[in-house]
């Protein structure tokens, strides 16, 4: 008879994004890199109100960044970091039958700025605490070893964005995680 387990992933991790942005966005914000009022007003908070610094509001100028989780269209990826969690799984009865704080990778995709085309790029990030991952699944004893890890390396942040048992993929029921720190960085790729 199949029980149910319920598998949770815990500890650090977050979300980061890496895309391609103009060169006048580049001249214009990467110089300001320590100016955390006006780069952080118009990454984190609200890019069209021209408030704490940000001088850069009309979504036409080609200055414009916006929201910096929207700035991803060459990596955009969410979860627990693999340095920093720990992986649960509990029984049906909520006993805890397997813990683990260093997951194997099954693999790694990596992306690294240094590896794009020539040109201008934003990499923005969002650290965070709490549950990154949790699904349940069905088997008839729970066996470590059909546990598989996929993880997403962004230039050095490796987050753990999905998980198989069984050959399966386990469906990510969403998480609870507290904001702890932000932050961005800028490349030219010459």
């Amino acid at each position: 008879m199949k029980k149910t387990y319920t598998l949770t992933i815990n500890g650090y991790g977050g979300e980061v994004v890496l895309g391609k942005i103009t060169k006048e966005a580049y001249d214009h914000w990467s110089v300001r890199e320590d100016d955390d009022e006006g780069l952080n007003s118009h990454l984190f908070w609200d890019p069209y109100e021209e408030e704490d610094g940000n001088d850069v509001t009309d979504d036409q100028d080609p200055r414009f960044l916006g929201q910096w989780w929207e700035i991803d269209d060459i990596e955009h990826t969410n979860g627990a970091n693999i340095g920093g969690c720990v992986v649960l799984v509990e029984d049906d009865d909520g006993n805890e039958i397997y813990e683990d704080d260093e997951p194997k990778m099954e693999s790694i995709s990596w992306t690294d700025p240094d590896d794009q085309e020539p040109g201008y790029y934003f990499k923005g990030w969002s650290a965070e605490k709490g549950n990154f991952f949790h699904a349940e699944f069905e088997a008839e004893e729970f066996d470590p070893a059909k546990l598989k890890f996929f993880a997403t390396d962004i230039d050095g942040d490796t987050i753990i964005d999905s998980v198989e048992y069984d050959g399966e993929s386990l469906e990510n029921e969403g998480g609870d995680t507290r904001g702890k720190s932000q932050g961005w960085a800028f490349y030219e790729i010459l």
